[in-house]
C-alpha cells in the first residue's frame, strides 16, 4: 500500500487495545504500521500491562501507555488525552484519529479514505460507518443514529474546543460496564456534540440500510460487513463477527461472514493469515465454525487440479493402514494426509442406521478418487485448515446429531494434516480414549493454530438438506401452537414459547419475583410474564447508562432492594449469568431462573 499522507493536516492516532492473555497479535501491528501512512504522530494506549516482548514489537509507536482496565476504549482515550492536555501538547495537532483493536484491516489505503473525507470541508468529526435511530435491546428507549466509534477522527475546530475536554473530564466517569460505554459512549458520543453545534458524517453511507422501524435498524457492520467493503469501500471488520453471538438467524442467512472472508482473500492485498491466527488463539472453534459457515459442498464430478496425490494413509482405530497412497515428488517421507477411522458396530444401533453413519464418513470424506483430490486441494488451498470432518448427522436420535455445541458432534472419522498428529494424539487415539478424543480433535488442531471445516459431497447434499428440514418440522411441532402474530415463529419466538411453561412454574406461589437484567433478553421474559404475573421491578446492579423503566417497569439497582426473601429471573448474557446468580442467591435470593 502506498504512502499517501496528507501533507496539510498534522494528525495524532491513538490506538487502544486490551488483550487478555497480553497478546499483541501481528493484525494489531499491520493495522498500526498503515495508520502510521496517514498519522504523523501514534500513540497504543493498552488497558492492562504488557510484557516487555510484547511491548517490543510496538516500535512504530511513538507513544505507549499501559493502564488498569477500566472504562474500556473510552477509559484509555481519556487518559491519553488527559496526558496531552498536561503536557501541552494537544494543541498541536489539526486532527486526532481514534482507533482500536476491535477491527481487522485496513483493506484499502487509510489514505484513499482520507483523501476522499478532506473534501468535506464542513465536518467537525466524521466516521467509517453510523447506525440508524434504534431500540437497541427491544424497551423503551430510542438511541439516536450515531457514529460508531470503533474508528472515528475529530478535527481541530472541536478537538481545541472547552467541550471536547469538559467531555473526556466528565463523561468517561460513567463508563463502568460494558453497557454503561455503549449507552454514555457509542451511542451518546454523536448526539452531544451534535447538539452543541458541530458537525459529522461517515465515509461509508448506508442511509440504504435503514429502515422506518426502528427495532429492525441494526448494526450495519453486523449483518452488511460484504456490501460495506465489496461496494461502499469500507476498509475495516468487527472481529466479534467470528464469536457467533451477532448474527442472528430471524434477521438473515448468516452468510454474509463467509462472503466477506472470499471476497478479501481473492480481491484484496490483506494477509488472510492475519485474521485467522487471532481469532484461532483467541475465540472457540464451533463459534468460528458457525459465523463463518466453515462447510465445503464439494462436486465428486469433472476433474480435479491436483492429480494422483500422493502422501495419503486412511487408518482404522486400532492403527491398521487400509490404504496408502506414495508421495508425490517432493513430499517429506511421512504422508501428507491422514484419514483416521473409528467406526464400529453397536448393539444399541440398528443394522440401517449404522449403515447410513458408514454412509456418511463414505460419501463425504472418501466418495471416489478424484473426491479425495478434491479433499487435498481443500488443505492445499487453505493453509489454516487442519481438520476435515464428515457433517453434522440429521438421521437417528436428534441429542446425538443436534442437541451438541458446534463442531462437538458424534465424530466417526477425518481428514487431518498427518503433521499434527504428533506422539500424544496418536497414542490417545490408539487406546481407550479413542471415542473422546475424536470428539475432541477440532479443539486439539485449534491449539495447535489450525480450523476445522466439514465437507459435504454435493450429492449428499440434498438429503442432508431434506433430514434438517424434517427435524425442523418437528421442533416446530413440539412448540405446539405454531401461529405466532404474523402466522410464523422465529427462532426467539419458539425458544420463548418452550421456555413458558418453566417460567409459569417458576413463578408460582412466589412472593416477590424480580427480572434480572436490562436488555432485549430481559424484554422477552417481560413480554412472557404479561397474563401470569406482573414482574416486582427490573434489576440491575448499576443504574449508570441503564433506562428509568423497561417495558413500563421500574429499573431498580440490586443494592436499593431486598434480595433476602426474593425470586429473580436472571435475564444476561451467558457471559455474565452464572456470576449474577452467585451474587443473588449469597444475598439471601430464594430462587434462581437463568433464561436464555
Amino acid at each position: 500500500m502506498s504512502n499517501m499522507k496528507h501533507e496539510k493536516a498534522k494528525r495524532l492516532a491513538i490506538y487502544a487495545t486490551f488483550d487478555k492473555d497480553g497478546v499483541v497479535d501481528d493484525y494489531i501491528l499491520y493495522c498500526l504500521n498503515e495508520l502510521h501512512k496517514v498519522a504523523d504522530d501514534l500513540a497504543v494506549v493498552s488497558n492492562h500491562e504488557l510484557p516487555c516482548s510484547e511491548k517490543n514489537k510496538l516500535a512504530m509507536a511513538d507513544w505507549i501507555y499501559e493502564r488498569e482496565d477500566s472504562g474500556y476504549d473510552m477509559g484509555g482515550f481519556a487518559h491519553v488525552i488527559n496526558n496531552l492536555v498536561n503536557e501541552g501538547r494537544l494543541e498541536q495537532y489539526d486532527e486526532i484519529i481514534f482507533l482500536n483493536d476491535s477491527v481487522f484491516g485496513p483493506f484499502y489505503p487509510f489514505g484513499e479514505m482520507f483523501l476522499k473525507m478532506e473534501e468535506r470541508k464542513e465536518l467537525d468529526f466524521w466516521g467509517v460507518t453510523k447506525r440508524g435511530i434504534s431500540d437497541f435491546d427491544g424497551g423503551d428507549e430510542r438511541y439516536p443514529e450515531h457514529i460508531q466509534l470503533y474508528f472515528y477522527v475529530v478535527r481541530k475546530k472541536l478537538a481545541h474546543s472547552g467541550d471536547f475536554l469538559e467531555y473526556w473530564r466528565t463523561v468517561a466517569g460513567k463508563v463502568t460496564d460494558f453497557r454503561s460505554a455503549i449507552i454514555n459512549y457509542e451511542f451518546a458520543f454523536t448526539r452531544y456534540f451534535s447538539e452543541k453545534g458541530y458537525k459529522w458524517d461517515v465515509y461509508c453511507h448506508t442511509d440504504d440500510l435503514v429502515t422506518e422501524h426502528q427495532n429492525l435498524n441494526l448494526s450495519p457492520y453486523h449483518y452488511c460487513s460484504y456490501e460495506l467493503i465489496k461496494e461502499k469501500k469500507c476498509p475495516l471488520l468487527k472481529r466479534k463477527l467470528f464469536t457467533g453471538d451477532f448474527i442472528e438467524g430471524r434477521f438473515c442467512d448468516g452468510n454474509d461472514l463467509k462472503k466477506t472472508i472470499s471476497y478479501l482473500a481473492e480481491h484484496t492485498d490483506y494477509n488472510m493469515d492475519l485474521i485467522w491466527a487471532h481469532i484461532l488463539r483467541v475465540y472457540r472453534i464451533g463459534d468460528i465454525m458457525k459465523s463463518a459457515k466453515l462447510l465445503e459442498i464439494i462436486d465428486p464430478d469433472g476433474e480435479s487440479e491436483r492429480h494422483n496425490p500422493g502422501g495419503i494413509r486412511i487408518i482404522d482405530r486400532y492403527g491398521t493402514v487400509i490404504k496408502e497412497k506414495e508421495k508425490d515428488a517432493g513430499r517429506s517421507e511421512e504422508a501428507a494426509y491422514t484419514v483416521f477411522i473409528s467406526l464400529e458396530k453397536r448393539a444399541d444401533l440398528p443394522f440401517p442406521l449404522f449403515e447410513a453413519e458408514k454412509n456418511c464418513i463414505l460419501e463425504n470424506l472418501l466418495y471416489d478418487k478424484t473426491y479425495v483430490e478434491k479433499v487435498v486441494e481443500l488443505f492445499e488451498r487453505k493453509p489454516r485448515l487442519g481438520l476435515v470432518i464428515p457433517p453434522v448427522q440429521t438421521f437417528g436420535k436428534i441429542s446425538r446429531s443436534l442437541g451438541k455445541e458446534m463442531p462437538i458432534h458424534h465424530i466417526s472419522a477425518f481428514w487431518c494434516r498427518s503433521s499434527l498428529l504428533h506422539d500424544d494424539v496418536w497414542n490417545d487415539l490408539m487406546s481407550d480414549k479413542t471415542e473422546a478424543v475424536m470428539q475432541r480433535m477440532p479443539l486439539l488442531v485449534q491449539r495447535m493454530g489450525y480450523y476445522t471445516e466439514i465437507a459435504v459431497n454435493r450429492n449428499y447434499a440434498a438429503g442432508l438438506l431434506i433430514n434438517t428440514w424434517r427435524t425442523a418440522q418437528d421442533i416446530w411441532e413440539f412448540t405446539g401452537d405454531n401461529q405466532g402474530e404474523d402466522g410464523d415463529l422465529d427462532i426467539e419466538e419458539m425458544y420463548d414459547r418452550c421456555c413458558l411453561p418453566k417460567i409459569k412454574d417458576f413463578v408460582k406461589g412466589k412472593s416477590r419475583v424480580y427480572v434480572y437484567g436490562a436488555g432485549h433478553l430481559a424484554c422477552r421474559v417481560i413480554r412472557m410474564l404479561e397474563g401470569i404475573r406482573k414482574p416486582d421491578g427490573i434489576v440491575v446492579s448499576d443504574k449508570n447508562g441503564n433506562a428509568e423503566s423497561i417495558c413500563g417497569y421500574p429499573v431498580w439497582e440490586a443494592a436499593r432492594i431486598s434480595v433476602a426473601g426474593s425470586s429473580f429471573i436472571v435475564a444476561v448474557g451467558k457471559k455474565n449469568a452464572d456470576a449474577v446468580k452467585g451474587r443473588l442467591e449469597a444475598a439471601g435470593a430464594v430462587d434462581c431462573l437463568l433464561f436464555g
